[in-house]
């Protein structure tokens, strides 16, 4: 059995290039095995060898998106994990990470701040198609009704202006359970995407550290390069209500002296 390597960390947060360099880093050494959102798609050679999983969605329908005390096993996870040699990427497992990081494996948790994050989101999905791209759109992966149950404050209204709320309240909801289960872990990296961009070749040096493989630059280092400056339109009652649920966190983990550098 190879190495248990799992990315964790919400979409639009640069999951997918880490993704890509760690994949390249393990392939250096033999294991090639690249499990590309395995809730939702089949294969193991990452995004490019992927089929549609109904099985996996149905999973991730079913199994909570916060399991409280008294759901102590996810068969399906414990079956994945158990069975995994190689890499494994998740944008929608963060919030369970606890069912990942009880078995012998390495975890690597990327965040983007909070309003980048909302900004790339903004970006990439214009407001003339208020249902394309988003996260959360109604009836895919029933996560509005569930986020809704999670956060009542959070708009749930199909205009954008109030979706955007929805999108802060996923990206809470997922970096909070990594930040609360790294208190108490060994099995799990924090990397900033900002830095990751800024810095890759150190970072990937870290990471390569931590996942004990040697380091190596491989092909898609050189095509890392800093993340753009971005802002977001946001009404008052958003800025209001997105500070309320994720601001804390948003500064536990990007610090002034970090933001301003």
């Amino acid at each position: 059995m190879g190495p248990k390597i799992v990315v964790v960390g919400v979409g639009n947060s640069g999951t997918k290039i880490l993704g890509i360099l760690i994949n390249e880093l393990l392939a250096r050494i033999g294991y090639t095995n690249y499990h590309y959102e395995p809730l939702y798609w089949s294969g193991t050679t990452g995004e490019a060898g992927i089929v549609p999983n109904p099985a996996g969605v149905e999973e991730h329908k079913r199994f909570p998106l916060i399991a409280d005390s008294s759901i102590t096993e996810w068969p399906w996870m414990d079956d994945f994990i158990g069975n995994l040699s190689g890499l494994a990427k998740f944008i929608r497992a963060g919030s369970r990470i606890r069912f990942i990081e009880r078995h012998p494996v390495k975890i690597i948790w990327i965040t983007r701040e909070l309003y980048s994050y909302l900004a790339s989101m903004e970006k990439n999905f214009p407001r003339c198609l208020p249902d394309a791209g988003w996260h959360h759109r109604p009836g895919k992966y029933d996560d509005f009704k569930r986020i809704q149950e999670l956060y009542p404050d959070a708009g749930l209204r199909p205009e954008e202006e109030f979706r955007v709320e929805v999108e802060a309240a996923w990206w809470h909801l997922h970096n909070i359970a990594c930040l609360k289960a790294m208190d108490a872990s060994q099995k799990i990296m924090h990397l900033r995407f900002e830095t990751l961009c800024r810095e890759p070749a150190r970072c990937m040096k870290q990471i390569a550290e931590f996942i004990q493989v040697p380091y190596a630059e491989t092909k898609s280092l050189s095509g890392v390069h800093p993340a753009p400056e971005r802002n977001v339109s946001l009404s008052s009652r958003n800025i209001r209500i997105i500070e309320e649920m994720s601001g804390e966190l948003n500064r536990a983990l990007y610090p002034r002296d970090f933001l301003v550098r």
